[in-house]
């Protein structure tokens, strides 16, 4: 009957220590901000099982006995290996365009006698296009019926100027292609 008795106040002796610890490890504590995890400090009564903490405000700075054993536990362990890489995610929306390649700037003039009409196409070299074009030259002396790439909007291989020359002398302009590798 007394070993039944001295069996069943260790349990509780045990299990008390047990409450005890975990209550000590779920207190709240504060926590600075720092790189390396905090360390918490406790001692453990062999005689009893008894586990009490230590080094923290309000609280003995050592073990109460040298009997008992002082330990440390932190609240975050060590960082774990690397894990496995994930799956590829799904394919995101097309970026805008780089620069444009191969880029060449093209003239080539034209010239009409008084009161008569005159034409200067500037074509792009092979394997390129036109991206835009306009023209130069004596404005006031001429009328432009067309200023657009060359063949109308529907080809893109040059730039064409179709002008008037309304002046009393001859009269050039130059048309310019700015023109590029495209697709």
């Amino acid at each position: 009957m007394l070993a039944t008795s001295i069996m069943m106040a260790r349990r509780v002796t045990v299990g008390a220590s047990s409450l005890v610890f975990a209550v000590m490890m779920l207190a709240p504590v504060r926590v600075s901000a720092q790189s390396t995890p905090a360390v918490l400090y406790g001692c453990y009564v062999p005689a009893s099982g008894t586990v009490y903490r230590i080094k923290a405000d309000g609280l003995p700075a050592e073990c109460r006995s040298k009997n008992h054993v002082q330990f440390t536990w932190s609240l975050q362990g060590p960082p774990g290996p690397q894990g496995p890489a994930g799956p590829a995610g799904i394919q995101g929306v097309a970026g805008p365009s780089g620069p444009i390649a191969g880029r060449v700037i093209v003239s080539a003039s034209g010239s009409a006698q008084p009161n008569q009409s005159g034409t200067a196409v500037a074509l792009c070299p092979a394997g390129t296009k036109v991206l835009g074009g306009g023209f130069s030259g004596p404005v006031a002396s001429v009328s432009v019926n067309q200023n657009e790439p060359a063949g109308g909007s529907a080809t893109d291989s040059g730039w064409q100027v179709v002008f008037v020359n309304t002046s009393q002398f001859v009269t050039a302009i130059t048309a310019w292609a700015i023109c590029a590798n495209a697709q």
